[in-house]
């Protein structure tokens, strides 16, 4: 395409934009303003239609109708918009009597994202042209057989991957012979130019990158074998080379011709390769930040260069769903697994989702910035403890670690365990019961299936927070031939286990994480203290601080913004006013009748005036039966029991009113009458000492999706676990 000026192609005058950039992007770029300018830019395209659907560009208006309706879609818009369906129309029609490689390809990925199987026959359609017309080379040339370049060869082939999304099978000596002139075509510095021989350039470069890794992607399925992979020093090479030259105002050896096209290629290159830096450098971050700053591109008269910037920016901010992490002296055993299992979901959950590798020595921050956290291998896994500090924290603020010994590892599988009760103490693997939300949540496996994937866990809160397969799983995700398998099926389970409606962060967001054991609180603030024991005593790490900060502004104390841990055998357990104790486990504070010194503790806490919240976590039955146990063993005596507080007691109404309260799935299903809280208590000489509630509110807080969760609304357990905490302060 560079050497043919004059060419009537709609790309051509994209590229040609002389406009002057500034001399460094601003390093600082948020997902607002990224939004606001899509917002704006996307105004702009809907605005450019012409009345008979079509987006015009001299003779190509098919090629830019299908560029604009796949930025839109990009960006959000829905299927029904009136203009995405006026676009839509047009590209099945398929009407244009000469058509193109770039103008094909493109409307083969625009159908495919709108809607793949409700549009295969057009896709299909597309697909048999273009394997029709492809140069016994492996390259295509504009609208003939042989010449070809790579810049049309590169969308012939995003082409013809929209077409294996649609379900449409590509012959293999197609994708072989582009594979073959790839790896020979690039240059011995790892770039790419125009043709074979021709000077790199950086929209080039990501041509023959991107066209490399989705060729290997396509061919991996039918000649797999687990961790071994063709063209790895071809794509590092190239990767080598984008960093080195790496820029995002201008395209590397090419000046400002064809910036955009170039920032569009960098995106599929980036998303392609999961990899958040090329070099040392957040490619998104930078060129989302020059696109925000940049502006000129933000003009109705350029569609080319509107559409390139939208899918940038577009694209580059999917949300984040999974980190697949990476240790010192480990290397990933796959190298497609999370990529085709995140594109399996995101098209499932018609969702957008995206994934990223992410070293084990970034910043907990960084690491928490997504739900999941990937960990498999064929060796062993061995951390420092500050490495199993950061996995820790990740737990305690919501996060999920999957972990798979990948081909059944018996080293991964040993080593892993072990960390694993390093990394939380006092916690085991125990294999998941065939009824977990783990076997249905989104595909629902049967028995066999479920006994073929014996999936373990810990459960932490009202959700499994580790999840772990000892048999291989992602080596079909990795083959990504079969999404029907029993694999992908449990691999879209988990996904949708752990995000449930969750909006996540996307690639310019961090996660903030708190280290409960290393901050220090302020003198005289009020403290979330929480009781320790021996059942999984932390299952709801986040709830005290979100109470703490509704507690601050309701009143204006200080309060601690983390939850304190104290034994019950603690001298310091007289100076909290408010215990909270919950789990899912049965526990014994006599260490099975061997001491009864946590006990007597408790006891003189609760009769000087102290009080004691009791939330069995996901509303568990053992964890409630042992809380009983341990108030016979504090009091011993029958008229200390459980009684339930009548809806009349100050407790309900207190600050807020919660005397009728909605339930959480899993309550309602049981009971779908039950409107009003059920609380009990015990009194001591008329004063409420201890509440226990029944069902739970630590789960409704952390505003958890789990389906086991047998407890409060968020905005329920919030005002209900407020007012207890108001009336322990104020009547004790």
């Amino acid at each position: 395409m560079h050497n043919r000026a004059g060419i009537a192609i709609f790309l051509i005058a994209a590229f040609a934009g002389l406009a002057l950039w500034p001399a460094t992007a601003r390093a600082e770029v948020t997902t607002k303003q990224v939004e606001d300018t899509l917002k704006q830019a996307t105004r702009l395209l809907v605005g450019a239609q012409a009345p008979d659907g079509t987006w015009k560009y001299g003779k190509n208006d098919l090629g830019m109708t299908a560029l604009a309706v796949l930025a839109l879609k990009s960006a959000g818009y829905a299927n029904d918009h009136p203009a995405m369906q006026r676009g839509v129309n047009i590209l099945q029609a398929l009407n244009k009597p000469q058509r193109h490689t770039y103008e094909y390809s493109l409307a083969a990925m625009a159908l495919s994202a709108v809607d793949a199987k409700a549009h295969r026959r057009p896709i299909e359609k597309i697909a048999q042209w273009l394997q029709s017309h492809q140069g016994k080379d492996g390259t295509w040339n504009y609208s003939g057989k042989g010449g070809g370049d790579n810049s049309n060869t590169q969308f012939a082939i995003l082409g013809l991957r929209a077409a294996q999304d649609a379900g449409i099978r590509i012959r293999p000596e197609v994708l072989r012979r582009s594979l073959r002139y790839f790896t020979n075509a690039q240059s011995g510095d790892g770039g790419f130019g125009y043709r074979k021989g021709s000077k790199p350039t950086g929209s080039m470069t990501c041509a023959g990158l991107s066209s490399l890794i989705i060729l290997g992607a396509q061919l991996q399925g039918s000649a797999h074998k687990c961790g071994v992979y063709k063209e790895d020093k071809r794509v590092a090479s190239g990767m080598n080379w984008l960093a080195h030259h790496f820029s995002v105002h201008q395209n590397p050896r090419a000046g400002q011709g064809w910036l955009y096209y170039y920032l569009y290629g960098m995106e599929r290159v980036g998303i392609f390769s999961a990899k958040q830096y090329l070099g040392k450098h957040d490619w998104y971050r930078e060129g989302a930040s020059f696109l925000v700053n940049d502006r000129k591109w933000l003009q109705a008269n350029n569609l080319p260069n509107l559409c390139f910037a939208i899918l940038f920016l577009a694209k580059g901010k999917a949300p984040v769903a999974i980190h697949k992490v990476t240790w010192a002296g480990h290397q990933p055993s796959h190298r497609y697994d999370i990529k085709n299992l995140t594109h399996h979901v995101a098209t499932q959950l018609e969702r957008p989702l995206s994934w990223r590798t992410m070293r084990l020595s970034e910043p907990v921050n960084k690491l928490a910035a997504a739900p999941i956290i990937f960990l498999n291998g064929h060796g062993e896994i061995r951390l420092n403890e500050e490495q199993r500090g950061k996995l820790r924290a990740f737990i305690d603020n919501g996060g999920t670690i999957v972990g798979e010994s990948c081909c059944g590892s018996k080293k991964f599988d040993k080593s892993f365990r072990e960390e694993i009760e390093k990394i939380l103490p006092g916690h085991k693997l125990k294999k998941l019961a065939a009824n977990h939300a783990l076997y249905y949540a989104k595909e629902k496996l049967n028995a066999n299936q479920i006994a073929k994937i014996p999936l373990e866990g810990i459960d932490v809160s009202c959700r499994t927070s580790v999840i772990y397969s000892p048999r291989a799983i992602s080596c079909e995700w990795d083959k990504g031939t079969n999404r029907r398998h029993p694999h992908f099926k449990i691999g879209l389970n988990i996904v949708s286990y752990v995000i449930g409606d969750e909006q996540l962060n996307g690639p310019l967001e961090e996660q903030q994480v708190v280290d409960h054991d290393k901050v220090e609180i302020q003198a005289g603030a009020f403290v979330f203290a929480q009781l320790r024991h021996a059942g999984d005593d932390n299952p709801h790490p986040m709830a005290g601080r979100t109470l703490m900060n509704n507690l601050s502004e309701i009143t204006g104390i200080p309060v601690g913004n983390v939850t304190r841990m104290v034994g019950a055998d603690n001298p310091n357990l007289f100076n909290f006013p408010f215990l909270y104790i919950t789990g899912h486990h049965a526990f014994d504070l006599t260490d099975g009748g061997k001491s009864t010194e946590r006990i007597d503790n408790l006891r003189k806490y609760l009769l000087r005036g102290g009080f004691l919240l009791i939330d069995p976590c996901c509303g568990r039955s053992e964890f409630a039966d042992a809380a009983s146990e341990m108030i016979e063993q504090v009091f011993g005596d029958a008229e200390y029991k459980f009684k339930p507080i009548p809806l009349e007691h100050p407790i309900y109404n207190l600050h807020y009113d919660v005397r009728q309260v909605q339930y959480k799935e899993a309550v309602r299903k049981e009971h779908p009458k039950l409107t009003e809280p059920v609380l009990h208590g015990v009194f001591y000489k008329d004063r409420l000492v201890i509440v226990f509630t029944k069902y739970n509110i630590g789960c409704g807080i952390e505003e958890h999706t789990s389906p086991t969760c047998k407890g409060y609304s968020y905005q329920d357990a919030k005002s209900l676990a407020l007012n207890i905490i108001l009336f322990a302060m104020t009547y004790n």
